[in-house]
């Protein structure tokens, strides 16, 4: 239906963050429109260009573009050079905090995303089970990153 109408991707994300309020939901859609994408082993520039300007209107943070482009394209793949600089600068935006926080704001960070991904929480919110397993991958993600981000710091 909505490739015969006159609306565009931006305005259907738009209307689905003022429907779906949930951020880490917004996000999880976001991650299912990158395999979309990449379906076909590639991303073409106007694919690039529509995953680059869509943050906008799902009204989730950019740097999220820049994740799921290196989990797709940087990681060992294509032949691509990632730096274990890259890998940790990552790390801290899966948490969603920079570099320059504090041991407790990293603390804090990694234990809400912890909530706010475990299954029987979106469970409740009457999330599709595939959403559910996509959130389950995230939450694996996470669990990389504060595992890196202890390492690093010592922690």
């Amino acid at each position: 239906k909505a490739k015969d109408d006159s609306h565009s991707i931006y305005e259907y994300a738009g209307d689905f963050a003022s429907v779906v309020g949930n951020g880490d939901v917004r996000v999880i859609f976001y991650e299912m429109l990158w395999d979309i994408a990449c379906a076909d082993g590639d991303l073409s520039e106007s694919e690039k260009k529509i995953l680059e300007n869509i943050t906008r209107h799902l009204q989730i943070n950019p740097e999220w573009f820049g994740v799921f482009y290196r989990e797709r394209f940087y990681s060992g793949s294509k032949g691509q050079t990632y730096s274990a600089r890259d890998d940790i600068a990552d790390a801290y935006s899966q948490l969603g905090v920079s570099p320059s926080a504090s041991d407790d704001e990293v603390k804090k960070a990694y234990r809400n995303l912890a909530k706010r991904y475990h299954p029987d929480t979106l469970k409740a919110q009457g999330l599709p089970e595939e959403m559910v397993a996509r959130a389950n991958e995230r939450m694996s993600k996470i669990n990389a990153a504060w595992s890196a981000i202890k390492k690093e710091r010592g922690l």
